[in-house]
């Protein structure tokens, strides 16, 4: 019988034994090891070896258990020298030596000296691909060992371009893609909790067919699932809930069968947040109850208290049940970590709003805020970077500055105080600030940077409410000019900044983006082709990206300015921008009203208007003027609603006679034909009584645009007249005509018509000329829903509207169809061709605004070019124009607004007289003067003629 003492000793016996053994073997290993050394030492004194015998023994070191002491780093670094006196810096030997000796750095926690050997070792590396066509296996090795290195120095930009190249070199290699689902994966979660959603979607989706296509191991399904989420949860925030409702759907019955709970529970809680979007409540409860249930099963808490705080907020603010609402609020903090807390703690202070217990709110905001960093607020946030970890912190953060704000302004419509709406307005400024500081530090493109504008509206719309509230016409206009067009401004001064050379970069690398696009639509998901040509998508667009950080280091004075948020203020728009015009219109459509600010020379006010009623008499305004027939039946109905429309943008304070300015909010329409009398036999029209034009801001009419520098080309011309067969389009006789008539005003004109109106020429020529004109067909949507101009060879879509260079051109006249309509962006506008142009730095355009008649469209833009020749501004130009048209009318149904209201003018207001503009009254009276000379002199010598015939006739 065995004791447990014989167990015991026993046992103590072996590992005795086994000890003696191993040092023995240890002992053994090491007098290997330094004869070895002193034999390599020995060759390496004597002589230089080869490569091969270098990188067994860089090797050798680096993999033996010799390798985790100091003097294993000492050993290699000796090898350096050695090699540098071989000369084998370029090798790639001593590209694997320094890839190495950065790992033993690393090891030792010296994150800068691992950074710089792993970067020498990608010089050499880079070198090998571009020379010796090596294979870039090594670059994808160095480039996934920089992304840790630089995580563990906490250089987060650093660490996310090395893993851009990391992808980058193991797309061109097609290579090492076990080296890069890592830290894809860990940069598509960075890229959604920044809110950069549109490149989050574009990582997800090339990590998601990377997996599927070459990764095999045993968690390739839980990566096809993360990515999965991320582009469900990036389309859903991206505001294209469709899409994200769709895949989701999808998804729930794949994870379903391989019992993928958390990203199961991940997407029952999206479809909570959708219905609850969609104002399903009682779906959205279920959806929210199943994740807790998924998160439940594998005990993640996480998930649990972001399902809870749902449900409480979804039975507080829409099942009018605040009490049960706090109950599961309090339950999800008992699941909450930090991050969790700040959004439960924001619920709990709505809660506490609705239930009009105001100081029980702000202590909850504060606690929220206290998630983040202790003492935090909507001051102190400012002084932070915003590399926060967690589900979309930064927006959440934003919400709750503005629900903080909200809380304010609410209680001073409770006890009236007006000291309540000032602390709001303050608040509401802060988090104004902290987004321009998004902007700035975040870096988004243009599509996320979008999303967060749309997502700002509610800010801005609650400001301008507390600013009504209080009959602050100051804030009011800033806050109007913060929530439209601020990207469009960025473009400009961006464009303003940069050089040609840089630009026709920037242009070309669009291109091919473009076209890779679209290529990539016709290819079926599952082919070799497909994922090839997203391969060389991604190298692209990280070119493109590396391309802009470049042109950001070279123009500082510019990309430094973010956060001067304050555009224009009332004393300087009346200053500098109504020294001309009479007054400036703005409006603001929100969600549950229309605000309409008039600012005068002398006057101004602030008008609220109830969103339904305001939405039903323009889209009836809009229904009548756009189309003939009906106009011409029911034109009295139109007259009425025209000066409903008119009285209820001005009810009290009229803006005096002279040019107007009006800013839009949305889909616009032509105040031109609004009415100010109530006589359908003679209606008062506002063109009347007003130049008029619009703007996208007021801050865009302060840009400083390309001034034409002496350009003696003055009009560009164009008109297809005729099309292809396959673009079914009716011809535009007389076009080329109008084309004519218009060339006598101005000189050093050029026109293409016929089949030489093609985009080749237009892109060829138009950036070189003042003015440009087009005659041809348009629409504001297509197949793609991008605004499509058509010329005799092509269509030219919005999206391909890219040139090459600065252009002087200071107006466009985009005589087509639809041209001044477009995709609407909520806290943009509308992105239509005349907008294109504005981004580009042409700072006017002429467009339509709806289908337009052929015959009038030509007679006004020939009437419009008389009297800019003339040296009138353009808003006048045109509104003279159609006075005329109206005047000398051929009928009486083309006097209705549908024939000549179409047309406006978008952007600066200018005199275009071209210096170049050939001098007709001048000629004339030369001519005049010429022939009056000509006769006194032949009238003279007549005289003389007959004198001299005289006085020989009495010799």
């Amino acid at each position: 019988m065995i004791t447990k003492t014989d167990k015991a000793s026993g046992a103590y016996n072996i590992q005795y034994w086994f000890m003696i053994f191993f040092s023995v073997v240890n002992f053994g290993r090491k007098i290997i090891f330094i004869t070895g050394i002193l034999i390599f030492s020995g060759k390496l004194f004597c002589q230089c070896p080869d490569s091969k015998l270098f990188k067994e023994r860089i090797t050798f070191v680096f993999n033996s258990s010799y390798a985790k002491n100091k003097s294993s780093l000492q050993e290699l670094l000796t090898l350096k020298m050695q090699m540098e006196k071989c000369n084998f810096r370029e090798d790639s030997s001593y590209m694997y030596l320094m890839q190495k000796i950065a790992v033993l750095y690393f090891r030792q926690s010296d994150y800068i000296k691992a950074i710089d050997f792993t970067n020498e070792s990608v010089r050499i590396a880079k070198k090998y691909v571009i020379h010796h066509s090596g294979s870039t296996l090594a670059l994808v090795r160095n480039y996934s060992n920089l992304y840790f290195y630089y995580d563990a120095a906490g250089r987060l930009k650093d660490k996310y371009a090395a893993c851009d190249s990391c992808v980058e070199y193991a797309v061109k290699g097609n290579s090492g893609f076990d080296l890069i689902v890592g830290p894809l994966s860990d940069k598509v979660e960075y890229l959604f909790n920044s809110g950069n959603y549109s490149l989050c979607i574009r990582d997800a989706k090339l990590g998601e067919d990377i997996i599927k296509k070459f990764y095999h191991n045993k968690d390739s399904i839980q990566g096809i699932a993360f990515f999965s989420n991320e582009i469900a949860n990036a389309l859903y925030f991206s505001q294209n809930i469709a899409l994200a409702e769709k895949i989701a759907e999808d998804k729930i019955s794949q994870f379903e069968k391989t019992g993928n709970g958390k990203q199961l529970g991940a997407l029952y809680s999206l479809l909570g947040l959708i219905n609850n979007n969609k104002q399903q409540y009682v779906e959205a409860l279920s959806f929210f109850r199943k994740g807790i249930h998924s998160y439940s099963i594998i005990k993640y808490k996480k998930g649990c208290a972001q399902n809870l705080a749902s449900i409480g907020s979804l039975y507080a603010k829409h099942l009018s049940k605040p009490d049960l609402g706090l109950q599961f609020c309090n339950t999800a903090l008992k699941y909450a970590d930090n991050n969790d807390s700040l959004f439960i703690f924001q619920q709990i202070a709505n809660i506490y709003i609705l239930k009009g217990m105001y100081a029980k709110a702000r202590y909850f905001f504060q606690r929220a805020f206290n998630t983040v960093q202790y003492g935090m607020d909507e001051t102190t946030m400012l002084k932070n970077t915003f590399q926060f970890p967690g589900f979309n912190q930064l927006q959440s953060l934003s919400d709750l500055t503005t629900d903080k704000g909200d809380a304010y302004q609410q209680e001073y419509y409770h006890i009236k105080k007006d000291s309540l709406l000032k602390k709001a307005l303050n608040i509401y400024k802060k988090n104004d600030l902290f987004l321009a500081k998004i902007k700035n530090e975040q870096q988004l493109d243009l599509a996320s940077n979008l999303v967060w504008r749309a997502t700002a509206r509610n800010l801005y719309e609650h400001a301008i409410e507390a600013c009504y509230a209080g009959n602050n016409i100051e804030d009011a206009f800033y806050f109007f000019e913060k929530s439209r067009a601020v990207l469009l401004n960025d473009q400009i001064n961006e464009q303003r900044y940069t050089s040609d050379a840089d630009i026709a970069k920037q242009a070309a690398l669009k291109k091919t983006t473009i076209e890779l696009e679209r290529k990539l639509e016709t290819i079926p998901n599952s082919s070799n082709e497909y994922l090839a040509i997203q391969n060389e998508l991604y190298i692209h667009r990280q070119e493109f990206a590396i391309l802009t950080d470049t042109i950001k280091n070279k123009n500082p004075e510019f990309y430094q300015n973010y956060l001067d948020t304050v555009f224009v203020t009332v004393s300087q728009l009346r200053k500098n921008i109504l020294k001309n015009a009479k007054a400036l219109v703005e409006i603001f459509s929100g969600d549950s009203a229309v605000y309409i600010l008039l600012i005068t020379a002398n006057n101004q006010s602030l008008t609220k208007i109830n969103h339904q009623l305001y939405d039903s008499i323009t889209s009836s305004f809009n229904s009548f003027i756009a189309d003939r027939y009906v106009l011409n039946q029911r034109y009295k109905e139109f007259i009425k609603t025209a000066r409903r429309l008119y009285n209820l943008i001005f009810p009290r304070i009229k803006p005096p006679d002279g040019s107007i300015i009006i800013s839009p909010d949305g889909k616009g329409y032509p105040f031109e034909a609004l009415v100010l009398n109530s006589n359908d036999q003679e209606p008062d029209y506002f063109l009347n009584h007003f130049a008029t034009s619009y703007t996208y801001s007021a801050k865009y009419l302060t840009n400083r645009f390309a001034a034409n520098p002496g350009n003696r080309n003055s009009v560009l011309g164009l008109a297809p007249v005729q099309y292809e067969n396959y673009q079914n389009l009716s011809q535009l006789p007389g076009s080329d005509k109008s084309l004519k008539i218009i060339n006598r005003y101005f000189s050093n004109a050029t026109n293409f018509t016929l089949k030489k109106a093609t985009k080749r020429n237009f892109f060829k020529y138009f950036p070189g000329y003042t003015i440009i004109q087009l005659y041809t067909h348009a629409s504001d949507s297509s197949s793609s829903n991008d605004p499509v101009i058509f010329f005799a060879d092509s269509a030219l879509y919005l999206s391909d509207l890219i040139i090459d260079r600065k252009p002087v051109t200071q107006l466009v006249v985009l005589s087509a169809c639809e041209t001044a309509n477009g995709k609407l962006y909520q806290g943009e506008g509308i992105f239509s061709f005349n907008r294109g142009f504005a981004a580009l730095g042409i700072p006017a355009a002429i467009s339509n605004l709806w289908s337009v008649e052929n015959e009038s469209t030509y007679k006004i833009t020939e009437l419009f070019y008389k009297y800019l020749s003339q040296g009138l501004p353009t808003d006048v130009s045109l509104q003279k124009a159609k006075l005329d048209f109206i005047h000398t009318a051929s009928s009486e149904e083309k006097k209705l607004p549908y024939f000549w209201a179409g047309s406006v003018l978008t952007g600066k207001v200018d005199i275009l007289k071209s210096p170049n503009t050939f001098p007709w009254v001048t000629f004339v009276g030369l001519i005049i003067l010429l022939i009056i000379v000509v006769y006194s002199i032949v009238k003279i010598l007549r005289v003389r003629n007959h004198e001299n015939k005289s006085q020989t006739a009495l010799r």
